[in-house]
């Protein structure tokens, strides 16, 4: 959903175990991090967040801060769960860029020779591309406020993506395929994941599973809600009427809208996509996908403000005096973000599940300049 401009951090005590190689932090180093994110967490009022921080395959720092659910004081963890949100889409342009280098997917062509049911109350709907639905150009109205994803009545079946792209025939375009300034769409990221289901003749989620997360041995990260066991699950927080911080009745979980919002992940297994994405698509000595699909996910095609412009698959910024390539997400109780800057070997993942803090710019520029230091 939410893509806004967010750049938050946290920490607490439980020191990651990936694979890959990892720097201890110097005690000073690391007390740094730890009151930074402390201090954003009482300024804020945040139950909890996770973060990961690499120097190209170092991991860095990677903490868990707070409580997953502030009901019952449990703590977050390098390992807990969290709903990622509209970080979710990254993925999802990776697994269509999968499908193009199988040659079953090109993204010049329309999204109808995948999807033949697909149609718009808009005879111009024949004319979008595969790859305007990528750079949200084709005009595809976006879903709208929260309550229209239906969180409090989750669809689980496996036709249930399907359903919703053929609920689409009763909107217009907001504009013509094809314009060069963006327009975000979750809706358009739902069509995406229907071509990768119909494209690769299995449902999304198995493909995504079984093409990107278990590659990349992402063993804690999924689309599909129903692989969780509570215990491992963030909680999402809102603030009520009151103005105080509750844990959410409803859980953003539907699976009409998993590509747009709904992967699963913690900060442990966000670190190794991220170190996927650094590596230019290998992992740990794995090629993932080629480097031209990744340049063509990360390099800006079109613009959407003074700020951002978009590849296939990511957003893409200034930074001091270079380029960031990130995304991030908001739904109901969950923020989360993103964000690689290639120049410097830098990565970092932030992970909190409440929906109403501000960015945290404080502890981004005091992860990078720990880890420059590297």
């Amino acid at each position: 959903m939410s893509r806004s401009i967010l750049l938050f951090l946290f920490s607490i005590g439980c020191s990651i175990c990936l694979g890959q190689h990892q720097v201890k932090l110097s005690e000073k180093h690391e007390r740094q991090m730890d009151s930074v994110g402390l201090a954003y967490l009482e300024a804020h009022g945040a139950p909890g967040m996770a973060i990961g921080v690499l120097k190209g395959d170092n991991i860095l720092y990677s903490k868990g801060l707070g409580t997953k659910n502030k009901d019952t004081g449990e703590p977050v963890t390098n390992q807990t769960v969290f709903h990622m949100a509209s970080v979710s889409k990254p993925f999802v342009s990776t697994g269509i860029m999968l499908l193009v280098e199988q040659g079953k997917v090109d993204i010049k062509d329309k999204v109808t020779e995948y999807l033949p049911y697909f149609e718009l109350a808009d005879k111009r709907y024949t004319d979008i591309t595969v790859e305007q639905l990528m750079l949200h150009t084709a005009g595809i109205p976006d879903v709208g406020p929260s309550v229209n994803y239906e969180w409090d009545k989750p669809q689980f079946d496996d036709q249930a993506l399907e359903r919703h792209v053929k609920s689409l025939a009763t909107k217009r375009l907001d504009f013509k395929p094809g314009r060069k300034k963006p327009s975000y769409s979750n809706n358009g990221y739902e069509i995406l994941g229907d071509i990768i289901a119909k494209a690769s003749g299995t449902t999304f989620e198995n493909f995504m599973q079984e093409g990107i997360l278990e590659p990349t041995e992402m063993s804690n990260s999924s689309f599909l809600f129903a692989d969780y066991d509570d215990s491992i699950l963030s909680k999402p927080h809102v603030k009520d009427s009151n103005d105080q911080v509750i844990v959410s009745e409803v859980y953003p979980y539907n699976r009409k809208h998993a590509p747009s919002s709904c992967l699963h992940s913690s900060v442990e297994d966000m670190l190794k996509f991220a170190m996927t994405n650094m590596n230019k698509g290998e992992f740990n000595g794995k090629r993932i996908f080629s480097e031209s699909s990744y340049n063509l996910l990360v390099d800006p095609q079109v613009r959407e403000n003074k700020i951002f412009e978009f590849g296939l698959g990511w957003t893409t910024a200034s930074y001091r005096d270079t380029k960031r390539i990130e995304f991030t997400g908001g739904d109901t109780g969950f923020h989360t973000v993103i964000i690689i800057v290639p120049s410097y070997d830098f990565a970092i993942v932030i992970l909190i599940n409440g929906d109403f803090n501000p960015p945290a710019f404080d502890v981004i520029n005091t992860a990078f300049e720990i880890a420059i230091k590297h």
